[in-house]
C-alpha cells in the first residue's frame, strides 16, 4: 500500500508532463507559441549538449555513413527551425516527400481492401446492400471501383493528396492510381503519360 502512495507522485508528474508536452506541441505546431526564455533554459542546454554530441560523428569525415546519418536525425530532430529551413532552400522537397509516403502508406491499404470485395461481393446479400449504396450494376469490376472509389474519398489526406497532386485526373483515374500504387509510387499517373505522349506525337506542335 505505501509503495502505491509513493509512487502516485511520480506517475502524476509523468502525467503532467506528457499532456504539458502535447499541448506546448500543439500550440508550437499550429499557432507558433514558445515558451519564456528561462523556462526554455534547461531544455535548451540538453538540446545543446545532444546536438553537439550527434555533430561530432555528423561532421567527423571518417564516420560511416550510417552513423551520419543517425546523426543527422538527432540533429534535425533536436532542431526543428533548421530542418525547416532546409526544406524552404530546396523548394519543399523534405514536406513533400514526408506527405507523398503518408498518402503512399495510407493507398497501399486501400488497395489490400480489394480481395476484401470481392468476399464481399460474392454474398447475395452484401451485393445487394454495396448496390443500393454504390449503385447497382452487373459488372463485378465496376462495383468494387466504386467500392474503392468510395473508400478513398473517406481518407481525407489521401483523397486531398491526390487531388491536389494530380489536378487532371478524374475520379475513375484516381481509382487506377490506387490500383497500380505499387508500381507509381504516386508519382505519376497514367493519364500524365497519355498527356506526354499526346503533346509529343502532335504535328502542329513543333
Amino acid at each position: 500500500m505505501s509503495a502505491n502512495t509513493d509512487d502516485s507522485p511520480s506517475v502524476m508528474r509523468f502525467i503532467g508532463g506528457v499532456f504539458f508536452g502535447v499541448v506546448m506541441t500543439l500550440g508550437y505546431v499550429r499557432y507558433a507559441w514558445t515558451m519564456p526564455d528561462v523556462a526554455q533554459l534547461p531544455g535548451k542546454i540538453t538540446e545543446a549538449a545532444v546536438v553537439t554530441t550527434a555533430e561530432i560523428d555528423l561532421y567527423d569525415p571518417r564516420a560511416a555513413p550510417e552513423v551520419r546519418r543517425r546523426a543527422l536525425a538527432v540533429v534535425m530532430s533536436q532542431n526543428p527551425e533548421l530542418f525547416v529551413e532546409i526544406d524552404h532552400e530546396l523548394g519543399g522537397r523534405l514536406m513533400e516527400e514526408t506527405l507523398r509516403r503518408e498518402a503512399l502508406r495510407e493507398t497501399k491499404l486501400l488497395k489490400h481492401q480489394m480481395s476484401a470485395y470481392d468476399i464481399a461481393i460474392d454474398k447475395p446479400a452484401l451485393r445487394e446492400a454495396l448496390e443500393r449504396k454504390h449503385g447497382s450494376t452487373s459488372d463485378d469490376e465496376e462495383l468494387k471501383r466504386r467500392m474503392l472509389l468510395s473508400a478513398l474519398r473517406d481518407e481525407d489526406f489521401s483523397c486531398w493528396y491526390i487531388r491536389t497532386r494530380f489536378p487532371l485526373l478524374q475520379p475513375s483515374d484516381w481509382v487506377d492510381l490506387v490500383l497500380n500504387v505499387y508500381e507509381n509510387e504516386l508519382r505519376s499517373s497514367p493519364t500524365a503519360e497519355r498527356t506526354e505522349v499526346a503533346v509529343e506525337s502532335d504535328p502542329s506542335l513543333h
